[in-house]
Formats: structure tokens, sequence, C-alpha cells
């Protein structure tokens, strides 16, 4: 594709993913520097399976997101996916959680499960549903599109 104009949907969501993956890891780093300053050295360590999935998730998405960015700024095939098909599940995924974070923390309602919150509260997390399907489907659908797959598979 050379000689011709990049979309600007490129670089624009590469910019957006590489800030939103830089401002989490530095919040990542600012929580486990207080967290060291608190609790001490114990408070990293990983001791249960739910402590690794919550590394997994909140540790490595900030990563992610920022690998993304820059993959999509390089026009990578591998970001692509990320930005196609990855990142818009992980988007609603987020939405869904955070309705249940908000949940337990303003209801103190901190031993229930995400699931008997979602029978109790259905229409909250339809709307954290749709928040995130807001987001995802128009970035699906931008990077579907083959004037915009062209330019990631020129390798």
């Amino acid at each position: 594709m050379e000689g011709k104009k990049r979309p600007i949907g490129i670089p624009v969501t590469g910019g957006l993913l590489i800030f939103s993956g830089g401002v989490g890891i530095l919040a990542i780093l600012f929580q486990v520097i207080d967290s060291l300053r608190v609790y001490g050295i114990g408070s990293l360590l990983i001791t249960s399976p739910t402590a690794l999935i919550g590394f997994v998730l909140y540790g490595m998405l900030p990563v992610l997101l920022y690998s993304s960015g820059v993959g999509i700024f390089l026009l990578r095939p591998w970001a692509w996916w990320n930005v196609t098909y990855l990142i818009p599940a992980l988007l609603i995924v987020f939405f869904l959680c955070m309705t249940t974070i908000v949940l337990r923390e303003q209801l103190h309602l901190h031993e229930t499960s995400a699931i008997d919150l979602v029978i109790a509260y259905p229409v909250l997390y339809l709307n954290s549903l749709v928040r995130g399907l807001l987001l995802s489907v128009p970035l699906h659908f931008y990077f579907r599109r083959s004037s915009i797959m062209a330019w990631f598979e020129g390798e």
C-alpha cells in the first residue's frame, strides 16, 4: 500500500490503545508500589487460582492494549486480529466486571456471586452489555472492512 494515505481510524485507534495501555500500566505500577509500602512483599504473591486469573486479566490487559496499539501503528496482522476480535470481547467483559464491582461495593454484597447479582439486577447488566457493544461493534466492523484489512495483509 505504498503511496496511499493511511485511513484515519488506524492511527486514532492505535493512539487510543497506546494511551489506555500506558495509563493502565502506570496505574498498576502505582498500586503495586502502594501495596508494597502498606502490606509488604507478601501482598504480591499469587496464592490461588483466582489470584492468578486476576493477575492475568488485570495485569496483562494494559500490556495487551499498549502492544496492540504499537502493532496497529506498525500494521502488524496480529494487532489487527487483537483489535478486531479480542479487544471488543474484552471491552464487553470489562463493562460487565465493572458493574459487578460497583454493585458489590455500593450495596456491601462482597460475598454475593456474580450470577446472583445478574439475576437480582438484570437491567444494570443489560445496560453494561449495551455500553460494551456500543464501543466494540463499531470497532469490529471498522477493522473488518476490506479497505482496512488490506493495510494489514501486506506482510
